[in-house]
């Protein structure tokens, strides 16, 4: 007596995790799986829900993410991307200053390679490190420096001027 049986051997999906990342701290990416019907994605950690095609991961450190892809066959087969993440630079505007009035102070920022000073009254060049600053009242001056891996952070200096009332009520006399 004999039987026969037939066996099907289904292929294993295409699992992708989609390109790798290089982001910010502090930026969202989204993960792209593809090549099935279910993901389980792992390490869960930054993922806001692990078990979606399409994650928003917002790591805060560089971290390998595997994808387990299955398909409608209920065969598995898994890929990896990684989220490579830069720090923010650290942007320093310099120390709180008070001048005469009518005189300039040259601002120092520091901590990034290019800069971009706010309010503009006053200032010589926006886009310079040191510019000189001129207010005419007290003024705070916020700079944001973006770095070589284009990551943004920003800090201020606030400028008061002897003798003009200060935005606290308290006045600063010269004798």
């Amino acid at each position: 007596a004999t039987d026969q049986m037939t066996l099907t051997v289904n292929p294993l999906p295409q699992a992708n995790a989609g390109p790798d990342h290089l982001v910010c701290a502090g930026v969202s990416v989204v993960l792209e799986g593809s090549g099935g019907t279910s993901y389980v994605w792992s390490p869960s950690t930054y993922l806001d829900n692990a078990n979606a095609q399409l994650p928003i991961a917002t790591a805060e450190t560089t971290t390998t993410y595997t994808v387990t892809v299955t398909d409608n066959n209920q065969c598995s087969n898994t890929d990896q991307v990684t989220v490579t993440v830069n720090p923010l630079p650290i942007v320093d505007a310099g120390l709180d200053s008070l001048i005469c009035p009518n005189a300039s102070l040259i601002l120092h920022a520091t901590g990034a390679n290019t800069y971009l000073w706010s309010p503009l009254v006053g200032l010589s060049d926006p886009q310079s490190a040191n510019p000189a600053a001129s207010p005419l009242q007290e003024t705070t001056y916020i700079v944001t420096g973006t770095d070589a891996n284009g990551c943004v952070n920003s800090d201020s200096v606030n400028i008061s001027i002897f003798g003009v009332a200060a935005n606290s009520g308290d006045y600063v006399l010269c004798l």
